[in-house]
């Protein structure tokens, strides 16, 4: 078997090292990865592009590891793909292998080997891709519903951001998180990724955070951390926090998305009570992950804010795309650093590009900083219409609506700015609150209740599907 040369940033080597120690852990028992991961030995092939569909089991994650660890480059999708989007990835990018636990009825694939229930299938025609030579993973694009659009990151790309994470959360090989995402998410996958460099603890969980297992095992295996979209903390905080009161955890992270005001002040008093961190953060799949963080100790007075870039590189762009540099003026936000990927891939064919970023990202958020340099999101740049020559913020109304009417979601539809609950609302109250804040009158607006709050994969609002029940 051909001897694969690895890149000089791939740390997923280590875990091959004498000294690494990491472990995945069950209800039922410790996985040594670098033991476990030998049984995963037939990936170690000439340099193969492996689409995996990602379960929160230790199967499916060891397996991305193997393909890491042997220098191959997966393509991570979810597991709630319906049949026909997993059957478009694999039409679009020709992986050389598949993971999966499904039953794929393609000529073109077949089963050479099953590991617990996992299937490997390999492409019957024997070929080799051209594949970048810094290309590591194919990660779906953030808020992703199942597009094959794909973000290409580099071994840097996940070196430097993986690296920057573990410094400022100050992770420690005694540490132990458990899964609460998909890994194929951004957010998920560094949360593994950060704990697997520092050859940490991960408990493999695959439930809801509402679920009694879910506390007893915080409990019972003494976790000190996990990661939350708001979707997650919502949920949380409506079962009731002190649920989480539990003297091994030390901090939680949180980011995909904003949390309201009055969540996040619930938050910041239950963990300031029980002596835990809640620490804010800012990312994209475009970033590899995470580009920005808020400390604790500021969270109280800079509620919203998404703090401080992980290397400082945020700056403002205003509509001329000049350089902002007073407080408070709203512009694009572009964020500079060795985490940004290389570009996008919606074919096997961008398999060979290189970088077409050059460390530079236009994250397609407005916002701005205040006189301490703290950064706030004010929306996207694509949420705004204009409606009888008003120029409306759809993020700031509906930031501003769910102080008052949670659970409300704006967008504009059919010319009008049209709300959207899952709760019964006082269409009078609600009018009257949006003409008091934004001066819209009565016949620019429309509420319209739905069953259902729809969701991407990745548990943030599907816009796209947001619309009449």
């Amino acid at each position: 078997m051909e001897k694969i040369s690895l890149n000089k940033f791939n740390f997923f080597k280590k875990i091959f090292n004498k000294s690494f120690t990491g472990k995945l852990i069950t209800c039922e028992k410790k996985i040594d990865i670098k033991k476990e991961i030998i049984k995963y030995k037939f990936l170690k092939r000439k340099r193969s592009l492996c689409l995996i569909e990602c379960y929160n089991t230790p199967g499916s994650i060891l397996s991305y590891l193997s393909v890491m660890a042997y220098g191959s480059v997966p393509l991570l999708v979810n597991e709630n793909l319906n049949n026909i989007f997993f059957k478009n990835y694999i039409n679009k990018f020709l992986p050389n292998y598949i993971i999966t636990k499904r039953n794929i009825v393609s000529k073109k694939y077949v089963i050479f080997k099953k590991v617990n229930d996992l299937f490997f299938y390999k492409y019957k025609k024997k070929y080799l891709k051209n594949i970048y030579k810094d290309l590591a993973i194919l990660l779906p694009t953030s808020g992703s519903t199942g597009s094959t659009k794909m973000v290409r990151i580099s071994y840097k790309n996940i070196f430097s951001n993986t690296n920057d994470i573990c410094n400022y959360l100050k992770i420690k090989k005694k540490d132990k998180s458990i899964t609460t995402m998909p890994f194929s998410y951004t957010y998920g996958m560094s949360i593994i990724n950060s704990h697997l460099m520092k050859g940490a603890n991960i408990f493999v969980y695959n439930g809801s955070v509402i679920q009694k297992k879910f506390f007893d095992i915080l409990k019972k295996f003494k976790i000190t951390t996990f990661g939350g979209v708001p979707y997650i903390y919502e949920l949380l905080i409506k079962i009731g926090l002190n649920r989480l009161k539990n003297k091994n955890l030390n901090y939680l992270t949180h980011a995909g998305g904003s949390i309201n005001a009055k969540s996040l002040s619930k938050l910041y008093k239950f963990c300031k009570s029980n002596n835990i961190e809640f620490i804010s953060m800012y990312g994209a799949s475009e970033a590899t992950s995470r580009m920005s963080y808020l400390p604790f100790k500021d969270m109280k007075n800079k509620i919203g804010s998404i703090g401080k870039g992980l290397q400082k590189s945020f700056i403002l762009l205003d509509k001329d795309y000049k350089q902002i540099h007073k407080p408070f003026l709203k512009g694009e936000l572009v964020y500079r650093g060795d985490n940004v990927c290389l570009g996008y891939a919606s074919n096997w064919k961008d398999l060979a590009l290189g970088d077409e970023n050059f460390s530079i990202l236009r994250t397609g958020d407005e916002g701005y900083f205040d006189r301490e340099g703290y950064f706030f999101i004010s929306g996207r740049k694509n949420r705004y219409t204009k409606l009888y020559g008003h120029r409306i913020n759809l993020d700031d109304i509906e930031k501003k609506l769910n102080i008052k009417f949670p659970n409300c979601y704006v967008k504009f539809l059919n010319n009008k700015i049209t709300v959207f609950s899952n709760k019964s609302i006082n269409e009078n109250h609600l009018f009257g609150f949006i003409f008091k804040r934004f001066n819209l009158k009565a016949n620019m607006i429309k509420f319209i209740k739905i069953k259902k709050i729809p969701y991407t994969l990745n548990k943030k609002i599907d816009y796209t599907n947001l619309n009449v029940s």
